[in-house]
């Protein structure tokens, strides 16, 4: 049976929610949401002033909406991204071959540096 295809942008943008290298395993993926979700939880911030209820909301919307986009296409991320060295998917490579968002993050911040 065929997997659908993946929109790699999409797939980073996921990854990046819940702070996770593009090797992540499934149990990892577990773990970072839960852990996302213990910090954001509203309820956790009921009586703080930093935190508005609409973004609490939003933001843990974002984290499950992560969550299960990665669950269900995590065979068609893996075999799309299977022609990737192991190496390619971590920080430790050189910024030329990160993964986008991680290229874009790294261009802006080394931006800044040079404009102070």
């Amino acid at each position: 049976m065929n997997q659908p295809e993946v929109d790699l942008n999409e797939v980073t943008k996921m990854y990046q929610i819940l702070g996770l290298p593009l090797d992540a395993t499934k149990e990892d993926m577990r773990r970072a949401r839960n852990k996302l979700i213990a910090k954001f939880h509203p309820d956790k911030h009921r009586f703080d002033l930093h935190y508005e209820e609409s973004m609490l909301n939003e933001r843990m919307q974002s984290i499950q909406a992560a969550f299960l986009y990665i669950m269900e296409h995590y065979s068609a991320i893996q075999e799309t991204l299977h022609f990737l060295p192991h190496h390619t998917l971590t920080n430790r490579i050189p910024v030329a071959v990160r993964s986008y968002w991680v290229y874009t993050s790294i261009e802006r911040i080394s931006n800044s540096d040079k404009e102070a």
